[in-house]
């Protein structure tokens, strides 16, 4: 298999090399993982950090291995950049608890658009996922763990064709807001709103964007909400390491999966929903 390199998709790639090293760590194929690793730390954003290569079960197979206490040595906790973030789940506040991955889409959509900005640390979501709203926050303690300085947290409601999303940046160093807003629009305005929220949070952190990372970052995935929708709920029901694409040249909505009868499901269900 040829992986992608990393450099040429600096948003999904670090989390396929991830899953990858994950895979490999298992298999007993200790000198790939420690290759991808090797790879990772070095990845502009910080996509692989301290506290989760510390922490995390999926790393047990690699830690008696000593190139595993150089690499937590080079990760080791620093002060924080002060343009460094980390993207929480965002809480569901809709009446339908299963609004769940939407939810999550937009926290998701969020810290991918931030990740393309080259002035921004930005934790990847398979690190921040544990720390969903359900649970009691620490912004500081959560922030220490994954070495950042600032926080962005946020609420979901979603209203028939009606969305509202509500954010807030902390500096989670001191505990103070930096930045609060709520965002009342139609549902067909959804990529608008989390390319604004994007924009702001940047600039509140006095990171500048590139034109290019400015048009990445206000392009539309798609015109086509019901099949975003599916596409939402696919990468819920598949997991956080799997991979989920809209592929527009087949103007279809397509997922790859370990597992076949789901792949099948899925599949069967986009196809039904062209994307324009």
């Amino acid at each position: 298999m040829e992986m992608r390199p990393i450099s040429e998709d600096a948003v999904e790639g670090p989390d396929i090399a991830t899953s990858f090293a994950f895979v490999c760590a298992w298999a007993n194929q200790l000198d790939l993982a420690f290759e991808q690793l090797n790879i990772l730390i070095k990845v502009p954003g910080g996509r692989l950090n301290y506290g989760d290569l510390k922490t995390y079960p999926g790393w047990d197979p690699l830690r008696k291995d000593p190139r595993f206490d150089k690499l937590l040595a080079e990760l080791a906790p620093r002060e924080p950049a002060e343009k460094s973030i980390a993207v929480l789940p965002f809480d569901n506040i809709s009446s339908n608890k299963d609004d769940a991955y939407f939810a999550d889409g937009v926290q998701d959509e969020i810290l991918n658009n931030l990740a393309k900005i080259a002035q921004l640390k930005v934790i990847s979501r398979t690190s921040v996922m544990k720390y969903r709203a359900s649970t009691e926050r620490d912004l500081r303690q959560i922030a220490n763990a994954l070495g950042v300085a600032n926080v962005l947290e946020g609420t979901v409601r979603r209203d028939g064709n009606h969305v509202r999303v509500s954010t807030e940046l902390v500096d989670a160093r001191s505990d103070n807001t930096i930045w609060a807003d709520s965002y009342d629009r139609d549902l067909t305005n959804i990529f608008a709103i989390q390319s604004e929220i994007a924009q702001t949070v940047a600039s509140r952190l006095s990171a500048r964007l590139s034109a290019e990372e400015r048009k990445d970052i206000e392009e539309k995935p798609t015109n086509n909400l019901e099949a975003y929708d599916l596409y939402l709920q696919a990468k819920q029901l598949l997991g956080p390491n799997s991979v989920v694409v809209l592929w527009n040249s087949e103007k279809e909505a397509l997922v790859t999966s370990l597992s076949p009868p789901v792949h099948d499901s899925i599949t069967a269900r986009f196809r039904r929903c062209p994307l324009s």
